[in-house]
């Protein structure tokens, strides 16, 4: 877990290297959903008109995978090679 959080705050403030990014696995994407959960939960904690998905931070949850597909669908075209849903590396691992 040190490790998932070292990585998230150097990548947050910048300082991330190549290698670093591709070495990124489904722990890390783990950690991103829970902070954005933890983040969706607390901006609606007190809107008395926000609904239920909204009060449980779905909604944010929900928004991260549709702007992921999006990007997705915009990039398609393109065609890098060695690009995946996980990893936007130009490089092969």
């Amino acid at each position: 877990m040190q490790s998932e959080l070292t990585s998230a705050f150097r990548i947050l403030t910048f300082r991330a290297r190549g290698e670093e990014l591709r070495s990124l696995n489904h722990r890390h994407l783990a950690l991103g959903l829970f902070f954005t959960w933890l983040v969706g939960v607390g901006r609606w904690w007190e809107d008395p008109q926000a609904g239920l998905l909204q009060h449980l931070g779905i909604g944010s949850l929900i928004y991260v995978f549709a702007l992921s597909a999006l990007l997705w669908l915009i990039l398609w075209p393109l065609n890098p090679p060695h690009w995946s849903f996980i990893h936007l590396t130009s490089e092969p691992r």
